[in-house]
């Protein structure tokens, strides 16, 4: 600041000498001016007034003697009228006068210049001293902070808070002081912190609506609302390692429910960590109880996923599940994409087999399946609600079922929420039904007395299924 307040006042010096030098010049072209115009004046006037005496002695000759020439004697008489001693004083005196008529202009040009000069440095002073407001509206995602003293009431709000002091202007508004203040005084009330983030948002102060939304979780004892609003914000800011740190949180507070996983899987894809966003993404897949309520966004970015790993043949397994939730979904766009895959990877059929029925004995009945996984027989539980075939762990390492020991996803089960990993089987049987290279998830859990896990849609999806009350039917798919 003090460089600043240097600057302004060398800037206002060179600027009132060069306000006096212009003055004084045009003060000089003034004076010059009227001076020749004066000049030009007294000239013509001096003409006229030679010709109107002239004129006048002419006329009293010829009325005395009309006839008679003048004399010599009365020559020079004329000659002396016309510049005799009467007029020259009275012309020294105009010239004096028109002297002194100049130097009072110079003069009064002079100081004219000099007090213009002056007040120019008043109103430049007072200008300099006084904060201009920028001309060109800055942008809303990067507000610029003035140099501004922050408001003693609200300093120990904003360091609990974790941000620095807002500018004064978005301060002021009832929006944003209005929150403060509650917060000040409750430092975990929760509708102010969702007020002042909304708020914060709304001024375009995005990352510090974030931060207090993640530091007011953090010291009141863990609050969703604002773990999930900040991990919104910071994916739409692209800081995904800051919404996957929000998102973490959140599933801690809430391990049940599928949207902090389904945050977390958005972070992790957005910064690259393709193997860990399969894994949420399934997670939060797995979560949902409805399976139809769910919209196509994870389905396709698991695709994407897999296609960006170069596993063209298990991007199709997604696709597959989403068509499989609602014939709607069997589209002309649908099946072209699962073709794309099948023939980037150059995807066998992989399946055969003919129509197989199996009764139910009661409505609503759970169905047991005869299932051979790798050659090896076991028995598994008909879920259509199930997004992958989901093995025991102990029946898993009996059949040779290959797992991705990096990977971490979550199941719900019977028993409640279980870890599991990812995994493959080479061969999925259920009579002449045959699936070949079928995506499994292994969980630690069991599933019940003699059953040694669910016949998910990862091979379900491969064929056409018809469910009634009495009957379930599962037969190849007719080639469209």
């Amino acid at each position: 600041m003090a460089q600043m307040m240097d600057g302004a006042k060398a800037l206002i010096a060179v600027t009132m000498v060069s306000v006096v030098g212009i003055g004084l010049v045009l003060g000089v072209i003034v004076a010059l001016f009227i001076a020749f115009f004066q000049r030009f004046h007294r000239d013509r006037a001096e003409l006229h007034l030679m010709n109107g005496q002239l004129l006048t002695l002419n006329s009293v000759q010829s009325t005395i003697n009309p006839r008679q020439p003048p004399s010599r004697c009365d020559q020079r008489a004329g000659e002396h009228t016309s510049i005799g001693d009467e007029i020259m004083p009275d012309n020294r005196k105009k010239r004096s006068d028109e002297r002194v008529l100049r130097f009072r202009w110079s003069v009064l040009l002079l100081v004219a210049a000099f007090g213009g000069g002056v007040l120019y440095e008043q109103y430049a002073s007072q200008r300099s001293a006084t904060p201009q407001r920028p001309d060109t509206p800055q942008r809303t995602d990067t507000p610029q902070r003035p140099d501004l003293p922050p408001r003693t009431a609200y300093k120990e709000t904003y360091s609990m808070l974790g941000i620095s002091p807002l500018p004064e202007t978005v301060e002021a508004n009832a929006s944003v002081h209005r929150p403060l203040e509650q917060l000040s005084r409750e430092r975990c009330d929760r509708q102010a912190i969702f007020d002042l983030a909304r708020a914060l948002q709304t001024a375009g102060y995005r990352r510090e609506a974030a931060k207090v939304d993640v530091t007011f979780s953090g010291m009141c004892g863990g609050y969703a609302p604002s773990l999930r609003q900040a991990a919104n914000v910071l994916l739409e800011l692209s800081d995904f390692s800051g919404a996957e740190t929000a998102s973490s949180e959140l599933i801690e507070l809430e391990p049940l429910y599928d949207n902090g996983y389904y945050l977390r899987a958005l972070a992790r894809d957005g910064g690259g960590l393709a193997e860990k966003a399969l894994d949420d993404y399934v997670t939060a897949i797995e979560l949902v109880g409805d399976k139809g309520r769910i919209f196509s966004t994870s389905y396709f970015n698991m695709a994407r996923l897999y296609e960006k790993l170069g596993r063209f043949c298990d991007a199709v397994l997604p696709i597959e599940a989403w068509v499989s939730l609602n014939p709607k979904h069997d589209t002309s766009q649908t099946r072209t994409i699962i073709a794309n895959y099948m023939t980037k990877g150059r995807c066998a059929t992989g399946t055969r087999g003919s129509a197989e029925v199996f009764a139910v004995a009661h409505p609503n009945d759970t169905v047991n399946l005869p299932v051979t996984i790798n050659g090896v027989r076991g028995t598994l539980l008909l879920d259509t609600g199930a997004t992958f075939v989901s093995l025991k762990s102990s029946f898993a390492q009996k059949a040779g079922v290959e797992m991705d020991q990096e990977s971490i996803v979550r199941l719900r089960t019977a028993n409640g929420i279980v870890d599991g990993k990812r995994g493959r089987a080479q061969t999925i049987q259920l009579r002449s039904l045959l699936a070949k290279d079928v995506p499994v998830v292994v969980q630690a859990g069991e599933y019940g007395a003699g059953i040694d896990g669910l016949l998910g849609m990862s091979f379900l999806s491969r064929f056409s299924i018809n469910i009634d009350a009495k009957t379930v039917r599962i037969s190849p798919r007719t080639t469209r």
